[in-house]
């Protein structure tokens, strides 16, 4: 959660015998109820401390990994957050979290253009990307998209820096789920700062403790897995129906090659229409004489709701301007001439 500050270059890198990455130290947390957490964040100085300004920000980061999963067997997340122009490679361990609390091994450092890493330049962080994924290309995994409200706020014990996260999950472009999140980092002092941060947090009621890191969470969105409560992920889009030959187009007219004569066949049901506005699911027949249906949607006279005029002719037809009480949308016909429209 260190946002797109670089850390200074750890001492000799990642590898043995040398110093070990730096270690993040924070609480996060799924937001369940914000009406309940947001009299605790908006206050001026929340559960004791001085609370600074909030600031917001766009964050995008993208997940990357071989196509043999290469750096997740190895205990690692490596994402590329992209900010404007800039590009930063991430480095995350998966270590398990106690409760809310997350403690990571963290490396961030400049990444070049390309998923190849070889071509970056050189750091730390790079380097321990290479010995993890060898000769094996890198390909993005997802994508998490997030709206951040950052504030830090401190006391004389230490100062920590909270954002509430509004997540999106993608992968192709695509929307796959969503979920609102809050991560409480600490920025420096002791760490039992986060203690009593987190007894206040979760005092509203508004919170649980997250299962995982951001990757995890988007992981299980993205592959299949089940999502922790409180994650949801996004409905699919529905695909169109096919409609039978002669059935309405979206404009609610037949083509005029397909245009139906009166027989004891069904009239197509009406595209404007729904089984809540019509009253009846399945369109009625047609008679060879005035029809009892509505020849647009397929409902009954009564549904309609202006019956329209009617003869013992086969060629009478009457016509209202109104819509249709059973559409909605389209005037409705009335007749047992050819129908020219839906």
């Amino acid at each position: 959660m260190s946002g797109d500050t670089i850390p200074p270059p750890v001492s000799g890198g990642a590898g043995p015998g040398t110093s070990p990455p730096p270690i993040e130290i924070e609480l996060k947390y799924d937001v369940t109820d914000r009406a309940l957490l947001d009299p605790l964040l908006e206050a001026a100085a929340p559960a004791g401390f001085a609370g600074g300004e909030w600031h917001e920000a766009l964050v995008d980061d993208r997940y990357v990994d071989t196509p043999g999963r290469a750096v997740e067997h190895a205990g690692y997340a490596a994402r590329i957050r992209e900010r404007g122009d800039r590009r930063i490679l991430g480095l995350k361990s998966l270590t398990p979290a106690v409760g809310a609390v997350h403690r990571r091994e963290e490396l961030e450092a400049p990444a070049g253009e390309g998923l190849d890493p070889r071509t970056w330049p050189a750091s730390d962080a790079r380097d321990l990307l290479l010995r993890m994924i060898g000769e094996e290309p890198l390909q993005e995994r997802f994508q998490v998209r997030q709206r951040r409200r950052v504030r830090e706020v401190s006391d004389a014990d230490g100062a920590v820096e909270i954002s509430v996260d509004e997540v999106e999950v993608l992968r192709g472009g695509h929307l796959l789920g969503t979920y609102s999140g809050i991560e409480v980092e600490l920025r420096r002092g002791d760490e039992a700062i986060l203690g009593r941060l987190a007894t206040a947090l979760e005092a509203t009621g508004g919170v649980r403790p997250a299962s995982g890191s951001k990757f995890e969470a988007a992981r299980d969105l993205a592959e299949g897995a089940a999502p922790a409560s409180g994650r949801s992920r996004a409905r699919p889009a529905r695909r169109a129906r096919r409609r039978p030959s002669g059935s309405c187009s979206r404009s609610g007219r037949h083509p005029a090659s397909r245009r139906m004569i009166p027989s004891r066949r069904r009239v197509a049901r009406c595209s404007a229409s729904t089984s809540r506005a019509c009253s009846r699911r399945r369109p009625g027949h047609v008679p060879g004489r005035t029809p009892r249906t509505c020849t647009r949607c397929g409902s009954r006279r009564a549904a309609c709701g202006r019956p329209g005029a009617s003869s013992g002719t086969d060629s009478a037809v009457a016509v209202f301007d109104g819509p249709s009480a059973a559409c909605g949308r389209w005037p409705g016909t009335w007749g047992a001439s050819a129908i020219s429209t839906c």
